[in-house]
């Protein structure tokens, strides 16, 4: 029952009801906190699960037109953190590490970037304007519901540019336009795959039809 030996000792020379009580408390407090982390832990497999499997069943390289529904994420406090990504992409890790740290979520984390529309449509892809992470939990920002126009891209990061241009060029095609900024997603990289060239990245980009 994870109650220590010297714990025993001491109730068996002073037994009581009260004093049971109170070991009894003690711990089921403390098996809570660790229920609590084994489901956040739990949480955080399932999600690495469920992201493998979407990558490894992308249709990669089209442009997907997608219902979905709302999504609460946490956005970084701190976007001031993402400059120079061209000159210094350690930038961005630098920002990722802090804000995995800030937010406190322990295991497998998800984070992605979100591309502001201003710069999708100046052609600037690797201008990233703040971090995210999806959550369960209510937040005040959310990923509205709404069509989005999905794209999975392979490939290594350098790569990204002509995915981008690939995706907005199917935008127009399709009597589309934009109405938010891209949400890039890294569902493989390297925790899961050898090489750059194995990397799968979702991007999504809500859309509507032009009136």
């Amino acid at each position: 029952m994870d109650v220590s030996i010297q714990e025993i000792r001491q109730y068996l020379s002073e037994k009581s009801p009260e004093r049971f009580s109170e070991i009894a408390g003690t711990q089921l407090r403390k098996l809570d906190l660790e229920i609590q982390k084994l489901e956040k832990i739990r949480q955080g497999f399932r999600r690495a699960a469920r992201t493998i499997q979407e990558a490894q069943n992308a249709p990669l390289e089209q442009v997907l037109f997608r219902e979905l529904p709302e999504a609460c994420l946490v956005f970084h406090a701190s976007p001031s953190l993402l400059t120079n990504l061209d000159e210094n992409p350690q930038t961005w890790w630098d920002a990722c590490s802090d804000f995995i740290r800030k937010t406190g979520i322990p295991g497998i984390t998800y984070v992605g970037s979100y591309i502001g529309q201003n710069h999708l449509e100046s052609g600037q892809f690797n201008q990233v304007d703040r971090l995210f992470m999806w959550t369960d939990r209510v937040t005040d920002s959310t990923r509205p519901a709404g069509t989005y126009a999905v794209l999975y891209h392979k490939g290594s990061y350098d790569t990204l540019h002509a995915s981008y241009t690939h995706l907005l060029q199917e935008i127009r095609k399709r009597q589309y336009r934009m109405t938010s900024g891209a949400y890039e997603e890294y569902l493989l990289d390297e925790l899961e795959v050898n090489t750059q060239e194995e990397y799968v990245t979702k991007i999504s980009v809500r859309v509507e039809h032009w009136v």
